[in-house]
C-alpha cells in the first residue's frame, strides 16, 4: 500500500487491514525526518514491512532511512546502468557500495562490523 498521507497511524491501520507492507512516499510528499522515523517505528511495531520511495537524486537520504529502520528503498525511474549503480552505491556498504556505517536502530545498535556482515549477506 502506498502511503502518501503523512501519518504514522496509517502504518498501524494498514497492518490491521491485512497488508504485508507499506511504501512511504517521499517523492511526491514532503515529510520531515522525524515524521519518517515515526512512520518507520509504527510500521515495525505493527509488524508490517516499511519501504520508502526516494528519488535517485536524494541518495544521502536513502542511507539515513535504512539506518532509521526502513526495510527497503524504492527508487522510481531508474533507466540506465549508471543510475542503477548510483542507487546501489547509496544503499550498500563498502566494498559493494558507498553507504556510511553508523550504529543505528535498524540493526538494534550492533557494532558496525556486524552490521556490515549482515548487510553483505542479506540486503539485496
Amino acid at each position: 500500500m502506498l502511503n502518501s498521507v503523512p501519518s504514522p497511524l496509517l502504518c498501524d491501520m494498514f497492518a490491521a487491514a491485512g497488508y504485508d507492507f507499506v511504501v512511504l512516499d517521499t517523492e511526491h510528499l514532503l515529510r520531515s525526518p522525524v515524521e519518517l522515523e515515526l512512520c518507520l517505528r509504527a510500521a515495525e511495531a505493527a509488524g508490517i514491512t516499511a519501504l520508502v520511495r526516494v528519488p535517485l537524486e536524494e541518495r544521502a537520504l536513502m542511507g539515513r532511512l535504512l539506518d532509521a529502520g526502513a526495510q527497503g528503498i524504492v527508487i522510481p525511474r531508474v533507466s540506465s546502468p549508471e543510475q542503477a549503480r548510483q542507487a546501489i552505491d547509496a544503499v550498500r556498504f563498502p566494498p559493494l557500495g558507498k553507504r556510511g556505517i553508523d550504529v543505528s536502530p535498524s540493526g538494534r545498535y550492533p557494532a558496525p562490523p556486524r552490521s556490515v556482515s549482515l548487510e553483505l549477506k542479506y540486503v539485496f
